[in-house]
């Protein structure tokens, strides 16, 4: 065999190391085994650099709770470096021990779901190498000699082994991502919700042009009308309804948590007193007033509604422009500038520290090719009579 065992989890420790530090920068180091502590300082990466870090994830969450808390108008003006100055200014108020309490279910599930992958990375890759081995050295080298000692040949057709696997790591690593952090924004705009009106605040769903049936189905009065009026819950129901994981299809309940892993539904608070405008597609009407005498039920009142009282709940879906269509692949953009930046962000950080990993990866299986490629050639010769 080419490559032995300690050989292969070395590959193993390569790829585990490059995700322990994407953790790191993106979860926290608080949250890494001591196996993946002792990793990282096996070589040579300073830990400390990591403390008090926020990564994206924390960042989702946060930007949660702001949206909620400024509008919806405010919100969608921003960009994420607007986001990230406004955080280093101080004037972000302290989380309370609930809201740290959320934040830090989501960062153990963020955990569980990115080590997930990592670990399918590892075990697709170890296989591929098993599965790729010739059964003996001699056997490449009648074969293959040439290829075999040349080192940049053989790193191509390593990566061009692992391709097919790469790509499907990709698509689960944007399914996973995509969940992750529009999770974390739901929960933070849910919590500023409960600090602010309680456990029994109403609730609904901004469901955008696009979204699924299912989702229609959950969130709309009528599923067949986009710009339906949505669905009251309380918000302690959501909470109670956990998420959709490991639920089927047609077992879905409403929640807080993307209902699939490609939702973009949000979470909205209802103000109280205010009825849904279909033009605007929110709750910026005030509520008709019926009176409790009888004589003055159903008079009509000369009461104008001034802009300023729009702009105070936000103008919801980019007013004033048509809404945007996009083909039913269940991904549907943010609205919100700050989100698509940072989830770009995260997803790009990932494809980055995967590829120097294989980069490392695949330099490490040249080296150790070229290594067992030269013993035998020389253990040939040695036999060959002169």
């Amino acid at each position: 065999m080419i490559f032995t065992k300690a050989q292969i989890n070395d590959v193993v420790s390569i790829l585990k190391r490059h995700q322990s530090l994407f953790i790191a920068t993106q979860v926290g180091i608080d949250y890494l085994t001591e196996a993946e502590r002792n990793l990282l300082l096996a070589s040579g990466i300073d830990l400390d650099l990591f403390a008090n870090q926020q990564g994206i994830l924390e960042h989702a969450f946060l930007f949660g709770i702001l949206s909620d808390a400024i509008g919806d108008k405010r919100a969608k003006g921003m960009n994420y470096q607007d986001f990230q100055d406004f955080l280093k200014s101080g004037n972000f108020v302290p989380l309370t021990e609930q809201e740290e309490s959320a934040l830090d279910w989501l960062k153990q599930r963020s955990y569980n779901d990115i080590t997930g992958i990592g670990n399918r990375i590892a075990i697709g890759t170890s296989n591929a190498i098993l599965n790729n081995q010739p059964l003996t050295i001699r056997d490449t080298i009648k074969q293959e000699a040439i290829r075999a000692v040349e080192l940049r040949n053989n790193a191509r057709d390593l990566a061009g082994k692992l391709g097919e696997l790469t790509q499907e790591w990709e698509r689960d690593w944007l399914r996973i991502s995509y969940y992750l952090l529009h999770e974390a924004f739901n929960v933070g705009r849910a919590e500023n919700i409960l600090r602010e009106y309680g456990k029994n605040a109403e609730v609904y769903f901004d469901v955008f042009s696009g979204a699924c049936r299912r989702c229609k189905e959950l969130y709309l009065e009528d599923s067949e009308d986009e710009n339906s009026k949505p669905i009251i819950f309380k918000l302690q129901d959501l909470i109670r309804n956990g998420n959709n994981i490991g639920r089927k299809a047609d077992e879905w309940l409403p929640t807080i948590s993307p209902t699939h892993p490609y939702c973009r539904c949000i979470l909205n608070h209802k103000p109280s007193d205010m009825e849904w405008d279909t033009d605007l597609r929110a709750f910026t009407k005030p509520a008709k007033y019926q009176p409790k005498n009888k004589q003055l039920q159903n008079v009509k009142l000369n009461i104008t509604v001034k802009k300023a009282w729009e702009d105070d709940f936000g103008k919801k879906h980019f007013l004033g422009k048509p809404r945007e269509r996009h083909e039913h692949n269940h991904f549907i953009p943010s609205p919100y500038k700050v989100v698509t930046e940072y989830e770009n962000k995260f997803i790009k950080t990932w494809n980055e520290t995967m590829a120097a990993a294989f980069v490392e990866v695949l330099k490490y299986m040249a080296k150790a090719t070229k290594t067992a490629v030269r013993k035998s050639l020389n253990n040939d010769k040695e036999r060959k009579p002169y």
